[in-house]
């Protein structure tokens, strides 16, 4: 049996030890709710998680006419965290002075699919439904008879579905659920059986004595596309919190230096973009681009490595190993900097590509790379093959300057575990 929590700052200071301890394999952070206040526990939650499975979820404000504008701070707030997909948590909170969920149903579920279509157009995926089973089930009269009302949501949200009594009624007789009722939805991807485990012996801090405890029945079905139950999640504890960024991004895609566009080969540009930012000189493509043409940045289309030492104080170029001088790698990491290094770009083809991505640090054995033809966070051997043998080149920069808060901000960045 796979066993979740789901954490709010109301659970206090997290040993999340004890979570594990108790057989517990993941979590659902609150990461907004109500009208887009952000958590306040969220980022120590999402920095100190030790869990493979994570993802987070906005306690909905069913309210508020801005269904839209609340997903939107969601995922501006969650970013990448998590390869559980996004959760929206519908309940009824008239206790707190707000109108009853009940005598605004039609209203409230238009908002909710304001939630739900702009999830689905900013991730390109389909989210999680938090209900309890009264709403799961409830159904309203129709010129068909009576619906579900939630009908309209099964082909565009999973159902995580509240019951915590385990008893139900049943031809004549009470018997023990196995599962929750599940309304429109063929099934249940994960079941809240009880609000009021034992909160201390799962990691709460002092004062919080209860914990939502999750069983889940398709972990498949709650993870992101692309993400399969069996694979390894890149560990960003040794990863440095450097934005990828892609060539062929429309803001810069067409730029152009010596005769070609950085959408064609502008990789190393990019990648000395990306850098730069780190290290806490936040430039565009646009501006960095036109800062090295007019200080021989470029040698015709190729790049010129220590022009950037007059744009950045204390950046110095070390130096161009041929190979693949791994150790130099690890050396460069190790002081928090991150490493140019060549590739083939093509590597079903004969001809090896020129192409550089950015090694930004490792996961166990694994090299992570913020790789610029599109933008993506990845482990190099899934793309490229084994580093001994498939890097090229390799070039190494020093900095004595003071780093900004990106260093800082780093020590918060914990998970990025969708492998694109």
């Amino acid at each position: 049996m796979i066993i979740f929590t789901d954490n709010s700052a109301h659970n206090g200071i997290k040993n999340w030890q004890k979570e594990i301890d108790q057989g517990v394999t993941g979590t659902i952070l609150r990461a907004t709710w109500y009208d887009r206040v952000v958590d306040w526990r969220f980022e120590e939650y999402k920095a100190s998680c030790p869990h493979k499975n994570k993802g987070a979820y906005d306690y909905f404000a069913y309210w508020l006419n801005n269904g839209a504008d609340q997903c939107k701070k969601f995922l501006d707030t969650v970013g990448d965290f998590g390869n559980i997909r996004g959760v929206l948590d519908l309940e009824d909170n008239s206790a707190n002075g707000y109108p009853k969920l009940a005598s605004m149903y039609g209203t409230a579920l238009s908002r909710v699919m304001a939630w739900v279509d702009q999830y689905i157009l900013e991730t390109g995926h389909n989210p999680l439904l938090y209900l309890n089973s009264g709403l799961a089930t409830q159904k309203q009269l129709t010129v068909s008879g009576y619906q579900y009302i939630f009908r309209n949501f099964v082909n565009k949200a999973g159902l995580w579905c509240a019951n915590y009594n385990q008893n139900v009624y049943v031809n004549g007789a009470w018997v023990k659920m196995e599962i929750p009722p599940t309304g429109a939805w063929s099934e249940c991807l994960m079941w809240q059986y009880t609000s009021k485990g034992d909160g201390i012996a799962h990691g709460n801090g002092a004062g919080s004595d209860y914990i939502d405890l999750n069983r889940v029945f398709n972990l498949q079905a709650l993870l992101k596309p692309g993400i399969t139950a069996e694979d390894e999640i890149i560990d960003m504890a040794n990863v440095m919190n450097i934005e990828p960024l892609s060539q062929v991004d429309a803001s810069r895609k067409d730029i152009t230096f010596g005769n070609t566009k950085i959408g064609y080969d502008g990789c190393l540009t990019v990648d000395i973009e990306m850098m730069l930012n780190y290290l806490g000189l936040k430039i565009d493509t646009a501006t960095l681009v036109t800062w090295l043409n007019a200080n021989e940045g470029y040698y015709g289309n190729l790049f010129v490595w220590k022009s950037i030492e007059k744009l950045l104080p204390g950046l110095l170029f070390t130096a161009k190993y041929t190979g693949s001088n791994l150790d130099k790698i690890d050396e460069s990491l190790a002081r928090k900097m991150p490493v140019l290094v060549h590739v083939d770009y093509n590597p079903a083809t004969s001809l090896i590509d020129q192409h550089w991505v950015l090694v930004v640090g490792k996961s166990g054995s694994s090299y992570i790379i913020n790789d610029p033809r599109d933008g993506s966070r990845v482990r190099f051997e899934d793309v490229y093959g084994d580093p001994a043998t498939h890097i090229y080149n390799v070039a190494t920069y020093s900095f004595t300057g003071t780093i900004s808060d990106a260093e800082k901000l780093s020590r918060l960045w914990l998970a990025h575990p969708t492998l694109h």
